[in-house]
């Protein structure tokens, strides 16, 4: 389980664009040779930042199905870097606003 210190989070809206970013994510984004991720995110598609028609098309469905049953989905998934195997988890919900 992951500290809250550390927990990456980002929020998009109904139109697949970042809402915001947290503290978190900024951090992880700098530790891996992303600064271009640290600002100016918000307002752009969560697109910009997935590659990849098969990944794309992942995302897209499991956003629907979010958004369709109001149900969140989770899974483990890959982020390696150069230099390091990272295993990670990813839950999708609804945001409680």
């Amino acid at each position: 389980m992951q500290d809250a210190e550390n927990f990456i989070s980002y929020s998009i809206d109904g139109d697949d664009r970042l809402r915001s970013v947290n503290p978190a994510f900024q951090r992880f984004a700098q530790a891996n040779d992303a600064p271009e991720l640290t600002e100016g995110v918000a307002g752009r598609p969560i697109w910009d930042f997935i590659t990849g028609a098969e990944v794309s098309a992942v995302y897209q469905e499991l956003f629907t199905r979010v958004r369709t049953t109001r149900r969140s989905v989770s899974f483990p998934y890959r982020c390696d870097s150069p230099a390091e195997r990272r295993d990670l988890w990813m839950e999708i919900g609804r945001a409680h606003v």
